[in-house]
């Protein structure tokens, strides 16, 4: 939730007004924390099958940031970011009510913000319990 708030404080912080429209108008609001949902969701998973994975560390800092820009540098549009900067987009250019908005921001995020990071999660479990030596 800060990472949200403090974007969204930079981004519109200077126009009163247009902070006020990013927080109470045409469900910009719930798109955008639902953005940062996924992207945190995301972030989570990884790093922590990432932890589980590495064994110290700083093997765990260096493996989580290079796989996290690892998708930007390599231009892979399917993970994110682009992924969910497209969904986002999509989303926000459709005409609609603003459940069809969020709907189409989950629809086009949903495999690589919802599904891998759950894979991912479940395969750290996994893991943990696996190296739990009693």
């Amino acid at each position: 939730i800060i990472p949200f708030f403090l974007t969204l404080f930079y981004t519109y912080g200077d126009a009163p007004n247009l902070l006020k429209g990013a927080l109470f108008g045409k469900g910009f609001f719930i798109s955008y924390f639902i953005f940062w949902l996924l992207a945190c969701v995301y972030v989570i998973s990884l790093s922590s099958l990432i932890a589980e994975l590495s064994p110290n560390l700083f093997a765990s800092l260096l493996g989580g940031i290079t796989l996290l820009y690892l998708p930007k540098i390599l231009n892979i549009t399917y993970l994110p970011p682009a992924v969910l900067n497209s969904a986002f987009l999509t989303s926000q250019t459709a005409f609609g009510s603003v459940a069809q908005k969020v709907l189409i921001l989950v629809d086009k995020a949903f495999v690589s913000c919802i599904l891998i990071p759950l894979v991912l999660l479940g395969m750290t479990l996994l893991i943990s319990e696996w190296r739990d030596v009693v």
